[in-house]
């Protein structure tokens, strides 16, 4: 049985990256936990990692129409409103003998923080709603759930050098704009700076905690060769 995926591509690049990256952020019994995970795509390529170390991947998504998204336009709404996106992720997971080791969390990102111990995690990663407002709060949040030493990761941060700084801050409401995320790109510049890493091989950064505190909040957005 064939992986099912309902428009929720990852390019392989990003899949290595994270593979790397979960990597490098793996112990024995890691738990790791993902913020947006639709037909699980991404969570495989963590979950192979986390199965060898014993440990545990948490999947927290709505699987759902997003609350916001009323009149169900944007497109993953569309998808939720004739599939059970939850069974699809579920299938693949069992498909690819990871069951035993993704748990899906459902329910709101913001409200299933209270049931995660704040320094518990070797590695989140953010792949949510990519609204700045969204990305911004949901790092916030999950900063604290990080061991120090754990790696923070997310993805759609690319073409920084296709965007000025004006349209950067004017469209970063919007999922995205000429097929760039501005919402990512300005919430990790905004909390993260120069501290961050990417290497543009992939639209994935990530960042090693190295404290309690943000490394680079309040700090202005780096400058990609654009006008500030």
């Amino acid at each position: 049985m064939p992986f099912v995926d309902l428009d929720g591509h990852v390019p392989e690049s990003d899949l290595e990256a994270l593979v790397a990256i979960a990597t490098r952020a793996a112990t024995p019994g890691m738990l790791a936990l993902e913020l947006g995970s639709w037909c699980g795509r991404s969570s495989s390529a963590i979950a192979s990692v986390v199965k060898e170390t014993g440990g545990t991947l948490y999947c927290i998504d709505r699987w759902d129409v997003y609350p916001d998204d009323t009149n169900c336009t944007g497109t993953l709404s569309q998808i939720a409103l004739v599939h059970d996106v939850l069974s699809v992720f579920r299938a693949n997971m069992k498909m690819l003998g990871f069951h035993d080791v993704v748990v899906p969390m459902v329910g709101e990102i913001t409200r299933a923080t209270r049931l995660i111990a704040d320094n518990c995690a070797d590695l989140i990663f953010i792949d949510a709603d990519h609204r700045y407002s969204c990305v911004k709060q949901d790092i916030l949040n999950y900063w604290p759930k990080l061991k120090i030493g754990g790696v923070l990761c997310g993805r759609d941060y690319d073409k920084v050098q296709e965007i000025d700084a004006g349209d950067l801050v004017a469209q970063s409401e919007v999922d995205s704009f000429n097929g760039i995320h501005c919402g990512v790109i300005r919430a990790v510049d905004e909390l993260f700076g120069d501290t961050r890493d990417w290497d543009g091989t992939s639209t994935v950064w990530s960042l090693i905690k190295t404290g309690a505190e943000l490394p680079a909040y309040g700090r202005t957005r780096l400058n990609h060769n654009v006008e500030q």
